[in-house]
């Protein structure tokens, strides 16, 4: 493991800028060439990264001294009993593969960088999180995006010169640096949502069948997309709402009638049909935000839908053998378990038995726990 005494002065100047968004393009050239020098490096950045975005201090600090936050993580770091601070072995390849996310996300930055000076048409870049894996981007216009496993966003070079716009595919949480001039616009396969300086969380997956718009702070402005192109009337999202967009739904109700309000030079407007988009107050965020996070915390999940999201977080594919065990519902909270500490942690609650083949897991039920779970239930 990489030890912090050996990491250059100005490298590590180079990460605590990448971090709070004041990388420039020379010294992400000299990062990306060191990230890319051993998987030793790529592992320690990853560590780093980690503490800095769980540390409400250091990620949400407007103004702070570079060496003083370098200090703060160096005593995490050596605080972090042996086993954390090296990793165990299952760990090691997902940090490995955030970092090689991050070198990604450096080339990109300095493609974006340099094509300032292009008079050419804008470059397409295209930043993706593989599953079993996350990751965080920093757009041209300071936003913080933290990817998911299986996610993916898709923007102009020319992003926040005269436009924000991006594609999400997947979820991502957004941290949205103000520019009033300039909306912010998250395209979705159902729904557009805008803001203007706010952090919130979108969960877009093509193969689910809702699309979930979390909102943390700011506000935000919600429209949805028929079928034929038609947007609805806004809807405006307030701090703890969530709305959910469902996609099914939309099928259902297109051959209804919908009321329609046409003006001159204007597009025609949907309303918004409280069967597709609906609108709940939670009481606490971090169960829709927390996958981001070393704390992953879920409440009243229902193993179906835990087990969609190990999927994705750990690249494999799980199969109930007794269809009755997806509705058992679980609430706790996960650190960076491999998935055999997270089926030994849900075994503990749940009359399961599982088996493991390499990247394929079967789930069934133990029937001499069944009866015991099924008392404590009541």
């Amino acid at each position: 493991m990489n030890n912090n005494q050996n990491i250059p002065e100005e490298i590590k100047e180079d990460i605590i800028n990448l971090l709070s968004n004041k990388i420039s393009a020379e010294d992400a050239t000299r990062l990306l060439a060191w990230l890319k020098e051993n998987e030793e490096n790529k592992v320690f950045f990853d560590q780093v990264t980690d503490i800095w975005h769980t540390s409400s201090s250091m990620s949400k600090a407007d103004e702070f001294d570079a060496q003083i936050a370098w200090n703060d993580i160096s005593k995490i770091l050596q605080d972090k009993p042996d086993q954390e601070k090296t990793l165990s072995r299952w760990l090691r390849p997902i940090a490995a593969a955030a970092a090689i996310l991050v070198i990604a996300l450096l080339s990109a930055l300095l493609i974006m960088q340099k094509s300032g000076n292009n008079q050419g048409p804008d470059q397409y870049v295209e930043m993706i999180a593989p599953l079993g894996s996350r990751s965080i981007v920093m757009l041209p216009d300071g936003t913080k995006v933290w990817l998911n496993s299986g996610s993916k966003i898709s923007f102009s070079s020319s992003f926040g010169e005269i436009s924000r716009e991006l594609k999400l595919e997947g979820e991502a949480y957004f941290a949205v640096a103000k520019n009033r001039e300039i909306p912010f616009v998250v395209h979705t396969s159902g729904i557009n949502i805008t803001a203007l300086g706010t952090a919130f969380n979108v969960k877009a997956y093509d193969d689910d069948d809702i699309i979930e718009t979390t909102l943390e702070e700011g506000s935000v402005k919600i429209e949805s997309i028929s079928k034929t192109g038609k947007v609805s009337a806004p809807l405006i999202l307030k701090p703890k709402q969530k709305a959910v967009f469902n996609k099914t739904r939309v099928t259902q109700t297109a051959d209804k009638s919908v009321q329609e309000t046409v003006k001159p030079t204007e597009k025609a407007i949907v309303q918004t049909n409280p069967e597709i988009l609906e609108v709940d107050s939670v009481a606490d965020t971090k169960p829709f935000t927390s996958w981001k996070d070393s704390r992953w915390i879920f409440r009243h999940e229902k193993l179906e839908d835990l087990v969609r999201k190990l999927e994705r977080r750990y690249d494999v594919e799980i199969n109930f053998k007794d269809n009755s065990l997806k509705t058992y519902s679980f609430s706790g909270s996960l650190y960076d378990e491999s998935i055999e500490q997270v089926f030994e942690a849900i075994k503990m609650i749940a009359p399961i038995e599982y088996k493991i083949d390499h990247k394929k897991i079967e789930i069934y039920t133990n029937e001499n726990l069944i009866r015991k779970y099924e008392n404590l239930r009541k």
